[in-house]
């Protein structure tokens, strides 16, 4: 039947267990965005150009994507609160030692280390939330973890910005490495998780197989453009109001802030996918995205309440698609979703690597009518395959069966 925390996550132990989950996403994802306000101050620590400071969460992003899929197989080879635990563990020492950093060379180095590290712990709280809740609430669950993934890439600005200003941009390594150390004590009590996945026996795949597949392929390529775009905007807001004096600053703050608004709808993104349809929903939420960017690049940068309100329509765009996203590719792979969804992440965050140095090494005028196209493309490809197949069956599994059975 499963985890033993099947039943604890459905008969009241789900409430503190999914706040966990979301509490270890939001801070570890909050990584890869609390450098992006303060890159000006690093650049500064080390006499660097902006956009050489950007790399900074570019090599985190990149090692945080390949993470994905060079330590699949370990994921799967140890239990998840092993995994879990030891992730957290390494992950809050090298993001102490980053803010000890004494060259830019040596902070990109030690920011390499520290998105590997986080790729552990990432996939392992999806696993953890797929194999420990029952099927009539997973989609719920999955809903409020993906949320704080997502709320990091706000929380972890306005943190990181905070953080900076009392204590430097150095002390933001101090804080985040801390609670990740002190994370470590709840992973104990946790329900489920003690045996590993490879011992329950159950279907493997590589990760070849799933890019053969044609709508994983397409499902993959919005991936890309989702997390593109919502780095990429962030990024560029800092490039927009460049050079504008204290006051402005403070309203970007604000701008910043607000974006979580966005967010407090995508736990009922399950609700409406069943609503709607998983595949009708992920095209609406994407249609938002793409209008409140379009609107943005339309609207002068002095309009700070207008483009406040297009920056919450384009955060609930992206909150609604992202675990929409998730629950088409998990329903498409069937048992292979496993390694589905850490071909997903890599994907996702391969896009977000990128997203700095396009919007720092493009004027600002250019990079939101670029994120625009992006994610444009998404809708376009969502689209062209129709309402059809909504990810609830599992396609792989069943065309390996008819082939086992031929």
């Amino acid at each position: 039947m499963g985890l033993s925390g099947h039943r604890e996550a459905g008969e009241g132990g789900g409430v503190f267990l999914t706040a966990f989950f979301v509490f270890c996403g939001l801070s570890v994802a909050s990584n890869l965005y609390s450098l992006i306000p303060v890159s000006g101050l690093i650049a500064n620590d080390f006499h660097l150009s902006q956009k050489s400071a950007a790399l900074a969460s570019s090599v985190f992003l990149v090692a945080y994507a390949a993470g994905f899929l060079l330590l699949a197989k370990i994921l799967d080879a140890v239990s998840r609160r092993v995994m879990l635990g030891a992730g957290l563990a390494i992950l809050g020492l090298l993001t102490l030692a980053v803010g000890f950093s004494a060259s830019f060379v040596e902070l990109l180095g030690l920011r390499f280390l520290q998105g590997l590290a986080a790729s552990i712990v990432a996939p392992t709280v999806l696993a953890f939330v797929m194999e420990s809740y029952p099927d009539r609430r997973k989609a719920t669950a999955l809903a409020f973890v993906t949320a704080g993934f997502l709320m990091a890439g706000v929380v972890g600005q306005v943190a990181g910005l905070g953080m900076a200003r009392l204590w430097g941009w150095r002390g933001i390594f101090t804080a985040m490495g801390l609670v990740h150390l002190a994370t470590i004590a709840l992973v104990g009590i946790i329900p489920g998780g003690a045996r590993s996945p490879s011992s329950r026996g159950g279907e493997k795949s590589s990760l070849p197989s799933l890019l053969r597949e044609g709508e994983l392929r397409k499902y993959y390529l919005v991936a890309f453009t989702l997390m593109s775009s919502f780095v990429g905007i962030y990024v560029a807001m800092g490039s927009r109001y460049a050079g504008e004096g204290g006051a402005v600053a403070d309203r970007l703050f604000m701008l910043r802030a607000i974006g979580l608004l966005g967010m407090l709808p995508s736990p009922l993104a399950g609700y409406f996918g069943k609503l709607l349809g998983q595949r009708a929903l992920l095209a609406a939420s994407l249609a938002l995205a793409t209008a409140g960017m379009v609107l943005e690049t339309l609207l002068p940068s002095s309009s700070l309440p207008a483009m406040a309100g297009c920056t919450v329509l384009f955060v609930l765009g992206i909150a609604i698609a992202m675990p929409t996203l998730i629950g088409l590719i998990g329903g498409k792979a069937g048992a292979a979703r496993g390694p589905a969804v850490s071909l997903f992440m890599f994907t996702l965050f391969f896009g977000a690597s990128l997203a700095p140095v396009l919007a720092t090494g493009v004027d600002f005028h250019l990079v939101d009518p670029t994120l625009a196209v992006l994610l444009g493309l998404g809708l376009v490809i969502v689209l062209s395959m129709g309402r059809g197949d909504q990810g609830r069956e599992p396609r792989l599994s069943q065309n390996r069966d008819r082939s086992h059975r031929g």
